[in-house]
């Protein structure tokens, strides 16, 4: 994935296990590109990523395969928003980072679907976009 430029306005999106939704965000705002946000994400119980994120992410032109997950008691701020992916995580939340603004998305974790177990990562991906695209701009 590309830096965005240092001035660029810090979110961190925070998941369960920094394996799906909040790596799957991250990815998607930073391809977008127009350099007004730098996205960060992190799990409260991190795990490794999921592949069928990788996967969803890479037929849709987007790199993430070298993402890592990390807890969010390891992230630095500040932030200028903190983005928890579900009311659930909010609420499991150990350790908040330093952020001028937090906000809770409600993003369901996907269910496997489709013939090549991959149509309910594909349908997150849309509902994540259609979320960044209404509330970050």
């Amino acid at each position: 994935m590309s830096r965005p430029p240092k001035h660029a306005k810090k979110v961190l999106f925070v998941c369960t296990y920094n394996s799906i939704r909040s790596p799957m965000a991250e990815g998607l705002l930073n391809a977008r590109g127009d350099g007004v946000w730098s996205a960060e994400s992190a799990g409260v119980y991190p795990s490794g990523v999921d592949p069928g994120v990788v996967a969803v992410l890479a037929e849709a032109g987007i790199d993430i395969s070298g993402h890592r997950s990390r807890s969010v008691g390891s992230c630095s701020g500040p932030y200028d928003l903190v983005v928890f992916m579900s009311p659930s995580v909010r609420e499991a939340c150990y350790a908040l980072p330093d952020a001028t603004e937090y906000i809770t998305a409600d993003i369901p974790v996907p269910a496997v679907l489709g013939k090549d177990g991959l149509d309910g990562y594909r349908k997150n991906m849309k509902d994540v976009k259609k979320w960044i695209d209404a509330n970050i701009n």
